[in-house]
């Protein structure tokens, strides 16, 4: 990529950042924030607490649903109203990284490469599949470049897609599913089973068949001596 395709490229990711940040940034966490400090602080209805502010029901509830921000005097009268300060209202904890550190940190959990760089003052990301990609050239057309805000939102729609939810809610599952039948099988048998053999949900016929005769065994015992 030649450095005045480079130059092109970026006053568009200046343009875009500018547009991004006039329609409120990528806010995470505000919706879900809101709608629980609205909550906890007696406003049952999101009807009832547009009222208390005396705002349109309509241009409150693009605050909860529709990802809108609203204007910073109202931000402070909202969070007043609800006993919370503004920071905790947009989940802000100055304990925690930035958000473009976090990204970053999603995409190395991910098995990402990345390289944040200085372009005239902006934050410009350079991702790689895999380290072997780290080794060419960043202006290379199969490496991804973008603007930090770019990349954060990209980030955020990657963690955020449904289709990753549910395939983590169903790995969850699936894994939390086979440690009980580990566990099952070590104390209803004595048998210990690599938790990846548990992965389809059933316990190997072998493993289920020697825990069935110990049960009997077991219940054989007890009806010879039911006072035991």
């Amino acid at each position: 990529m030649s450095i005045a395709i480079l130059e092109i490229y970026f006053t568009y990711i200046h343009f875009t950042d500018i547009i991004l940040d006039m329609k409120g940034g990528f806010s995470v966490g505000f919706q879900e924030n809101l709608i629980h400090y609205r909550e906890k602080a007696g406003y049952k209805s999101a009807k009832d607490f547009s009222e208390k502010l005396g705002i349109n029901y309509t241009t409150y509830m693009g605050y909860e649903n529709k990802g809108r921000e609203p204007k910073y005097s109202l931000l402070v009268e909202i969070a007043r109203l609800l006993h919370v300060s503004v920071d905790n209202l947009l989940g802000y904890d100055p304990e925690q990284p930035d958000e473009l550190t976090r990204c970053l940190n999603v995409c190395k959990e991910a098995g990402l490469f990345t390289d944040p760089w200085q372009f005239r003052g902006n934050t410009i990301v350079s991702v790689y599949q895999n380290k072997e990609e780290t080794e060419q050239d960043k202006f290379s057309v199969d490496v991804p470049i973008l603007g930090k805000d770019e990349f954060i939102a990209a980030v955020i729609a990657g963690a955020n897609n449904p289709n990753y939810q549910a395939a983590k809610k169903d790995l969850l599952k699936m894994y939390v599913y086979a440690s009980i039948l580990q566990k099952y099988a070590k104390s209803a048998g004595n048998i210990d089973v690599d938790i990846e053999n548990l992965r389809a949900g059933a316990l190997p016929s072998k493993v289920k068949n020697a825990i069935q005769k110990n049960q009997q065994e077991i219940v054989d015992a007890l009806q010879e001596n039911p006072d035991k």
